[in-house]
């Protein structure tokens, strides 16, 4: 078992879990992250890496939950009213790769509290925005400086 509120887990009030190959990746409401755990001895969990931070860069304010597809990590969350995307390629090191956020027009993630990928589509609901948000996720640019995730489809 691995647990605590901060440092160095960043568990607080730990809301979602998503398992892929030898790591989990749990969204913690209260400290506003997606920590990354090595599961491959269920025994013996070892924290692999942190990306933490309400609003900008990250948008992890009340990260609520997270769903994995390849080297992914897809976090939607509540107050920051945003999806956030990681490449977590090296686990250890998790890079931030796009982030679409706001709570009204266009993108309609006022409090964004579920994310799913299937293919190239990420799929996010919105309770306090009544809403259905489907963003493209494959890659567009690959300039430093620019999201690299284009928005389709912004409301259903």
């Amino acid at each position: 078992m691995i647990r605590g509120a901060g440092a160095p887990n960043y568990l607080d009030a730990a809301n979602s879990v998503y398992v892929s190959g030898s790591y989990a990746y749990v969204a913690s409401v209260e400290d506003d992250s997606l920590s990354i755990f090595n599961v491959s001895d269920p025994a013996k969990p070892k924290l692999a890496g942190v990306v933490r931070g309400a609003g900008a860069p990250y948008y992890l304010d009340w990260a609520w939950s997270v769903y994995v597809s390849g080297s992914y990590a897809y976090v939607a969350s509540y107050l920051d009213n945003s999806l956030s995307i990681f490449n977590v390629s090296d686990p250890t090191n998790p890079k931030l790769a796009g982030v679409v956020h706001g709570a009204g027009t266009p993108n309609h993630l006022y409090g964004a509290d579920s994310v799913y990928v299937s293919g190239s589509y990420a799929y996010v609901v919105s309770c306090l925005g009544c809403s259905l948000s489907i963003f493209q996720v494959t890659e567009g640019s690959s300039t430093h400086h620019k999201n690299r995730y284009n928005k389709v489809n912004n409301r259903i």
